[in-house]
């Protein structure tokens, strides 16, 4: 019994340290994974990895291009801006002192950069988009529906974690 309590305080350990690194420094994974904003970002599947995996032809990488350089500028004052808000809300929430007004304040500069991203990052896939064929929009639906999964799995994962650390610490 005492190896597994060992185990499951180590996991959870492993779990806050991680979720800690990543919310410290969120927004700083620009452009890979979940759509152009990065792992972190505003999703949606049309940053560079999800466009890679759709075989695009000469003529479509080059559109593709010119909309990426056309919000460029943008995109690295949002992905700096996210950043900066997330790096606030971790101080807030971190503070020597709990101060609520703090942490709903640097909570809702999150959210309000987030939403700007959120709109920046729609405009590009509208852009995108009526640059790709069906087969090609299908695809990346259906790769979304794949991550969507794992990612379901992954936060159920989390969850089971947490409740058996929670149960085996309460007993």
């Amino acid at each position: 019994m005492k190896g597994i309590k060992t185990v499951s305080i180590a996991l959870v350990l492993v779990m806050i340290f991680t979720g800690a690194a990543l919310a410290g420094g969120f927004g700083r994974h620009h452009g890979g994974g979940h759509g152009g904003f990065g792992r972190h970002g505003m999703g949606g599947g049309m940053g560079l990895k999800a466009l890679m995996h759709l075989d695009l032809s000469d003529t479509q990488k080059a559109e593709v291009a010119e909309v990426f350089t056309k919000y460029q500028e943008d995109r690295e004052d949002v992905r700096n801006s996210i950043m900066t808000a997330r790096e606030n809300l971790f101080t807030a929430i971190h503070a020597d002192e709990f101060s609520e007004a703090g942490v709903r304040q640097a909570s809702q500069a999150v959210a309000s950069v987030m939403e700007e991203g959120a709109v920046l990052k729609a405009k590009i896939v509208a852009e995108v988009k009526p640059i790709l064929t069906p087969e090609q929009i299908a695809l990346m639906k259906e790769r979304r529906a794949k991550r969507t999964e794992k990612m379901k799995e992954r936060r159920e994962f989390k969850r089971s974690m947490h409740e058996n650390w929670l149960q085996t610490e309460s007993e």
